[in-house]
């Protein structure tokens, strides 16, 4: 079960049953993906990208959803901004 990023103190992890969840340092489980979010990823600048319904959206490290799944393609945030597709369209 190995470690797919470190930011903040977080870790996106992998269980057996191909959940993921994400823990902190000292193990303690912090945010649990359910089955309708997939693609647990890094954490940057408070937020990360979650797949929720074959969309893109961000969650907070409570995993409270604060950008709706609505984009085909995202990225994580830098500097306060993040490049997102929707539709055709890049932004």
């Amino acid at each position: 079960m190995p470690f797919h990023s470190v930011e903040d103190w977080l870790w996106s992890w992998c269980l057996e049953n191909e959940a993921q969840a994400y823990i902190d340092a000292s193990g303690r489980m912090i945010v649990a993906q359910d089955d309708s979010r997939k693609g647990a990823n890094s954490f940057r600048e408070g937020l990360a990208l979650v797949k929720e319904g074959g969309k893109w959206g961000y969650i907070e490290k409570t995993g409270k959803m604060v950008i709706s799944p609505q984009f085909s393609e995202c990225g994580q945030f830098v500097e306060g901004l993040a490049a997102v597709k929707a539709g055709n369209k890049w932004g």
